[in-house]
């Protein structure tokens, strides 16, 4: 299956190191292609003919979405080079853990989409949670990306973050349907009651 990757407006520049002008047209952007995005998501779970994928920003839409990419991502090999240059990056005690496998890039896509249903769920449960854009401080893990904001304690939302722990939990062959329910489960503790 093809998949269509995003294309931001600045490439393949670092969108941690934005002006800030650059940062709000990249928020812009990101804000304005949501609709199209969960169209290609919605289609590509029609494509796999997975009709438990309802898409109605439900908790339960969460594990049959999960399920459905559980079932359906694409794992290929590393090339030798790739491997060592990733393992290069990692401190001694992390290099055993490096996988020789990645995800395919169509399928990284498709969950970068399923974040951004993810944070739509989220936004569909609370009328406290907003689309935010922080700019500072300029170490931020999320500096210049798409989060949702609203939650206690100044806690923020990183939708690619979390989603990219779940696609090393598939290659460390550490996930399971149930991990995005979970994960919604942990995050609605962060929302004001009030």
């Amino acid at each position: 299956m093809v998949y269509p990757i995003m294309n931001p407006p600045f490439g393949a520049k670092k969108t941690r190191t934005l002006t800030a002008g650059e940062a709000k047209k990249h928020f812009d952007w990101y804000m304005s292609i949501i609709p199209e995005r969960m169209g290609l998501l919605k289609q590509a779970c029609q494509i796999q003919n997975w009709s438990d994928c309802t898409f109605d920003y439900s908790r339960e839409s969460l594990l049959h979405l999960w399920k459905w990419y559980l079932g359906n991502v694409v794992i290929i090999p590393r090339s030798e080079e790739e491997y060592k240059n990733e393992v290069s990056k990692m401190l001694d005690y992390m290099r055993k853990s490096v996988p020789k496998e990645k995800i395919e890039i169509g399928w990284v896509q498709i969950a970068e989409d399923i974040g951004i249903y993810f944070s739509l769920c989220l936004l569909a449960y609370s009328s406290k949670l907003k689309w935010d854009l922080l700019t500072e401080p300029e170490d931020l893990y999320c500096r210049n990306n798409p989060v949702l904001s609203g939650f206690i304690n100044g806690m923020v939302f990183y939708h690619t973050q979390i989603m990219s722990v779940k696609l090393i939990n598939i290659l460390m062959k550490e996930s399971s349907p149930n991990d995005l329910i979970k994960t919604f489960d942990v995050w609605l503790e962060y929302i004001p009651k009030k």
